[in-house]
């Protein structure tokens, strides 16, 4: 029949006979039990039914026709189906089948055959693994190879078929388009077509991260057996091989983009169920290797493929959550395992540098402090791992001492590299600026916190392990501050180590190894009261240096005294007050000597260490004597700084004298224990009478 004329007919006629065939056939063997029509033979039949059916549809440009020639293709298996498992030979029956939807799909562009076949596809997967992975143990020995290497293969198939769609001859009609057109088209790896072919074909890229995520969705089930478990290696290799496969898909469609982070998103789900289910130290270092992978692979690979395309520079954003995204799944087995291997920490270290530079390249420093923050959370769990013996406390605090000096100097090379920091730049700061400008601090900081939960935690009768790391902080800290000029952070890092030694001091303090405590007092107190005066020049106009400086002395002074009272007892304890009185004088005298008199901070410095040397004198008294001493002492200091006032007009030291004062007095007039502090005596008070009255 010409086709012209009579297409409808044709094409009904056409289809007819199709499924006529498949009827007959499926009934020589099913109904009739023909000795010719064995499984082998009927099987061939109806491939060739399939076959015959495609290429009619094709010749014809019958829809119905390629329609029943795919139902019939998939239900074949299942209608001839003898109860007996044979993987190799049914997908690659779908292969077949598969390659030639696409091929048709293609050629004639009907692209809705696409996700049709990977629906098929997927049900045909379904069914196998449900029917017989579990019964044939496909999860024992190397059977589990067969079921890989079909959803791999599966994939791949759409891969190449997406390829097609894109440069390949099967994109469009051989008569559509002159030769030229086509020779241009083709160099450009691009087409001509309209916006409803252009849309349709992303059925071709859909059905593939369907095929894509039954893959992912399969890897989940075959790591719930425990043999498969067990071997990380080759399912995290899989995993791998499919999210490489999605990464090529969306360097094709790149309306598909999204999947990329989806994808990542999956393989780090896999990972953390995995690690929260079968990890151990003998399996732990595949969980380390491929975190690391993913997270470079995620990271990295789209920024080198957009510089390659001649795009901007700057990594997506969703490429810097995968850093942070792989420390997280590494807290799982820190957590979660009595004892580690130490790769853990490289791997960590790694995933850090990793954050850094993103970070750089997308001018941000929001990653680097999220990788502080779970930095110092997984330094967190390996202290509350360390037994009584404190096997492991070494590698502990170095490795607190290195995370600190990295994540100092990325924050330094991060402040410097930021658009905000560039020269000639005169724009307003921005929140990423200040947050590069403050991470040194933090990372400096931070570690104060651990240190204090591990004096807290570990008997550690020797604190110089512990403060001798708090000391490379301070200098460290002390560095930045004179580098960013963060005015304030010598009064932060004082607080943080009179924190740690207090919390050492008051827990695990014996009389019997005195002396080294008492040495690492005096000397955090001579760092911070020698530090403002080496840079005289840089912090002459400021506070906070000074602050720290004159603070220092109060702050290493009650640990002192309390170490020398319980140590070496003395009857001359006021001694202490003029020793650390002394430090503060000379510091006031050679503000005095050496600082510009019209600085207009020279009033506070002379304030502060004016108030604290006073303080020290007036602590004379109480110190070599008791009780009512104390209030007389409170006394004297507020008279001393509001004699001070009328030489120095800082009226904090008005408001701490008047304080002190008032403090005194309500001391003295309302505390009945003052007329306790000595027995009564029994000298009677005379009235002016000739009768004594006794008081």
């Amino acid at each position: 029949m010409r086709q012209k004329q009579y297409t409808i007919t044709s094409h009904t006629l056409c289809a007819t006979g199709v499924v006529i065939l498949y009827a007959v056939t499926f009934a020589c063997r099913a109904i009739y039990h023909f000795a010719f029509f064995g499984p082998a033979p009927t099987f061939a039949l109806m491939a060739l039914l399939t076959a015959a059916a495609f290429v009619l549809a094709v010749r014809l440009a019958a829809h119905v026709v390629a329609l029943l020639g795919m139902l019939g293709g998939f239900l074949t298996p299942i209608l001839l189906s003898t109860g007996q498992d044979a993987p190799v030979a049914l997908f690659t029956y779908i292969a077949l089948l598969d390659a030639g939807l696409l091929a048709v799909a293609l050629h004639r562009r009907w692209f809705y055959l696409a996700p049709l076949a990977a629906a098929g596809t997927i049900l045909m997967q379904i069914g196998w693994v449900s029917e017989f992975f579990e019964r044939e143990q496909y999860y024992l020995g190397n059977k589990i190879l067969i079921p890989l290497a079909v959803l791999l293969g599966f994939n791949a198939l759409w891969l190449g078929a997406m390829r097609l769609a894109r440069t390949g001859p099967l994109s469009r009609p051989a008569d559509t388009l002159s030769r030229s057109e086509g020779e241009r088209d083709r160099e450009r790896g691009s087409f001509k077509d309209s916006t409803q072919d252009a849309g349709n074909k992303h059925l071709v890229s859909g059905s593939m991260l369907a095929l894509a995520a039954v893959a992912f969705g399969f890897t989940f089930y075959f790591i719930s057996f425990e043999s498969l478990g067990a071997r990380p290696w080759w399912m995290f290799s899989f995993a791998f091989l499919v999210d490489a496969a999605v990464f090529a898909l969306t360097r094709l469609d790149r309306r598909l983009v999204a999947a990329q982070p989806l994808a990542g998103a999956a393989m780090f789900l896999l990972l953390a169920v995995w690690l929260g289910t079968r990890v151990s130290n003998e399996l732990l270092p595949a969980a380390l290797t491929f975190t690391l992978v993913f997270a470079a692979f995620h990271s990295l690979l789209p920024l080198a493929l957009r510089r390659l395309d001649g795009e901007p520079g700057t990594p997506p954003r969703w490429t810097l959550l995968f850093a942070p995204g792989a420390l997280l799944v590494l807290l799982i087995p820190i957590f979660q395992l009595t004892e580690l291997i130490v790769l853990v920490w490289p791997v960590i270290l790694l995933v850090d540098v990793l954050a850094v530079v993103l970070a750089a390249l997308a001018a941000t420093a929001v990653p680097v402090v999220a990788a502080l923050l779970l930095t110092l959370a997984a330094a967190a769990g390996i202290l509350f791992k360390i037994p009584a013996d404190l096997t492991g406390l070494p590698l502990l605090l170095l490795v607190l001492g290195l995370c600190a000096v990295f994540f100092a100097a990325a924050g330094i090379w991060l402040q410097r590299k930021l658009p905000g920091q560039s020269p000639g730049n005169d724009s307003q700061t921005s929140p990423d600026d200040e947050i590069a400008a403050s991470l040194p601090a933090f990372a400096l900081v931070l570690p104060f916190a651990l240190l204090v939960m591990l004096t807290g935690r570990v008997p550690l009768a020797n604190p110089s392990p512990v403060f001798g790391l708090a000391l490379l902080l301070l200098g460290m800290l002390f560095g930045v501050t004179r580098l960013f000029q963060v005015e304030w952070l010598p009064v932060i890092g004082l607080g943080c180590v009179a924190a740690l030694e207090y919390a050492w001091h008051m827990r695990l303090f014996s009389t019997e190894a005195a002396l080294t405590p008492l040495l690492w007092y005096v000397a955090f107190f001579a760092a911070f009261a020698v530090f403002p005066f080496c840079f005289l020049r840089q912090f002459g106009e400021t506070t906070g240096p000074w602050a720290a400086a004159a603070l220092a002395g109060p702050a290493q002074f009650f640990l002192v005294h309390r170490l020398v009272k319980a140590a070496w007892p003395n009857q001359v304890m006021g001694l202490l007050g003029v020793i650390f009185a002394v430090p503060a004088l000379v510091s006031l005298a050679a503000i005095l000597k050496r600082l510009a008199a019209d600085s207009p901070a020279r009033k506070a410095q002379l304030a502060l260490f004016g108030g604290v040397g006073l303080f020290f004198i007036t602590l004379i008294f109480p110190l070599q004597f008791e009780r009512q001493w104390l209030t007389v002492a409170w006394g004297l200091e507020g008279a001393a700084l509001c004699w001070l006032f009328h030489r120095v007009a800082h009226e904090g030291l008005r408001l701490t004298g008047v304080a002190l004062l008032v403090i005194a007095f309500v001391r003295l007039s309302l505390n009945p224990a003052v007329l306790g502090y000595h027995a009564r005596s029994e000298m009677p008070v005379s009235t002016g009478t000739s009768t004594p009255t006794v008081w």
